[in-house]
């Protein structure tokens, strides 16, 4: 072959590899730098940080990884607004209450029942690198390939946990080698998705629904295929979330053969390897936000927004509480480039404000105390009692829009002394008459529409438990005053506990 088609022959398979690159879903600029190489005037704010990290700890080294990605474009991946979203906060816990929760989604139940949708800020936040590059939280970009371990620190590590038996210990230092994967990353993570003292997936005991035992025998310690959107979902199923996510988990574990926690740790560990480690999701970060491989934003290890934090603090406890935390560690950390970053690292989110829905920012002004559920297209945390004109001035149009309320049947309501009710409607229109959004009205435990809480409710709600009467849907939501995602006895107890006893409802 003569030099010339040698030439075109070379040109042809780098044109073609590059083509499967882009198939994939990997941009081409993608690759690992030095930190002699990076370029710290494109990226504000890291190179202070990084400066301070290695004062403290000289022995710590950094690579950084340009995923040839924008920041904006990044968020918008991962930030979706139909359909499933990919990054969730728990229910019930104030510190991430608030503007932590997606308007879009509002408090739409996911996954097992305890999560909401996270918003855009909250996103932009843990996904900040510029957020974690301090000593608390660096270990989220631990280079997870390195298999460096003290057996002392990973027995510390599994001590009091239900991971603490030999047989448990073995198979997590048997898998890590065979995995090149990081044993104390192992035990963090199965500690993260079962808590220390274990759960149904880890305790082989099976789960019963509708008095009938499931799976019993088998362990799922990484709770893979633990979702509600599993290509090969269990055939028992039911109609609550949370069992079916068990279901699935146990059902996938009863498939691989994981009849011992050892088992579900080697299974588990190897399937992790594969599908993550070796193809580039080598930290923790890179497993929640995939910006490095594969289909981007996709094929990612958790929902739970705050997990690679969690991990990472449980990781830095461990080698803090072994002695190994120390001025001449050595750890490798991998962090993320991205291109138009803000100058400033993105702030935290509040946990009371209330979020703020970006589609109607030009339309209409809501007051911060307002919440809206676009999913459902509902407006709620508005007292049983408020009148109209009281509502109103909660919800104000900027020039060139109008606000009108209407009743269930959609007959506009004109007396504003009138008080708001389930039901309601909240019509935003434009000049020309165009209805551009309509929010229905939900006023927790006003089930019957008439804008108070009476007896009237608590008969309606008692009556559907026991199969009497059937409850629309935004009924079914007011009604929901525990607000946990179901009907059931505890919320008739709650109403009636407000009429008989004034015991104020949450709005």
């Amino acid at each position: 072959m003569n030099l010339r088609k040698k030439l075109i022959y070379s040109l042809i398979l780098v044109f073609l590899f590059a083509g499967l690159l882009c198939l994939r879903g990997v941009s081409f600029a993608a690759g690992t730098l030095n930190y002699s190489d990076v370029d710290f005037s494109k990226y504000p704010g890291y190179q202070s940080l990084i400066t301070n990290l290695q004062n403290q700890y000289p022995s710590w080294t950094f690579t950084f990884y340009d995923t040839g990605l924008s920041w904006n474009e990044v968020l918008a991946g991962e930030y979706i607004t139909s359909g499933s979203p990919i990054n969730l906060v728990p229910k019930g816990d104030t510190r991430y209450d608030g503007a932590w929760i997606s308007p879009d989604y509002g408090t739409t139940l996911f996954d097992t029942g305890s999560w909401y949708a996270a918003s855009k800020p909250a996103i932009a936040y843990m996904m900040d690198p510029r957020n974690s590059i301090n000593s608390t939280d660096i270990f989220q970009f631990q280079n997870l390939s390195s298999t460096d371990y003290s057996e002392t620190v990973l027995k510390n590590m599994v001590n009091n946990t239900f991971l603490n038996t030999l047989d448990c210990i073995a198979a997590i230092e048997s898998a890590a080698a065979a995995n090149n994967i990081n044993p104390y990353y192992l035990v963090a993570l199965m500690l993260q998705e079962q808590s220390p003292s274990g759960s149904v997936m880890s305790a082989g005991s099976g789960y019963t629904v509708n008095d009938v035992l499931q799976y019993p025998g088998v362990y799922n310690v990484f709770n893979i295929g633990a979702t509600n959107n599993s290509s090969d979902p269990s055939p028992v199923l039911t109609d609550n979330s949370k069992d079916n996510v068990i279901l699935n988990g146990l059902y996938y574990a009863q498939k691989k053969g994981w009849t011992s926690l050892a088992l579900a740790i080697t299974g588990g560990a190897s399937s992790i390897g594969t599908n993550y480690i070796s193809i580039g999701q080598n930290t923790m970060y890179f497993q929640k936000f995939n910006v490095v491989s594969g289909t981007l934003y996709g094929h990612q290890y958790q929902t739970n927004v705050l997990a690679a934090q969690n991990q990472g603090t449980t990781m830095r406890s461990t080698y803090s509480k072994n002695g190994i935390l120390t001025s001449t560690s050595t750890f490798n950390f991998i962090i993320p480039l991205y291109t138009g970053m803000p100058a400033a690292a993105a702030p935290r989110p509040s946990c009371t404000a209330a979020p703020v829905l970006d589609a109607l920012d030009n339309a209409v002004s809501f007051d911060s105390s307002l919440r809206l559920d676009t999913a459902n297209n509902y407006i709620s945390s508005i007292a049983a009692g408020t009148n109209l004109s009281a509502l109103s001035s909660l919800i104000v149009p900027t020039p060139g829009h109008t606000v009108q309320f209407q009743d269930a049947g959609g007959a506009v309501l004109s007396d504003y002394s009138a008080l708001a009710a389930t039901g309601d409607k909240v019509v935003i229109g434009d000049a020309s008459g165009t209805i551009l959004y309509t929010y229905t009205i939900i006023i927790y435990g006003d089930v019957n529409g008439d804008g108070k809480i009476s007896a009237g409710d608590y008969v309606l709600i008692k009556n559907s438990i026991m199969g009497t009467a059937t409850l629309s849907s935004v009924q079914k939501t007011a009604s929901d005053v525990n607000k946990d995602g179901k009907l059931s006895a505890s919320d008739y107890v709650l109403i009636k506990n407000n009429i008989m006893q004034g015991t104020p409802l949450a709005t």
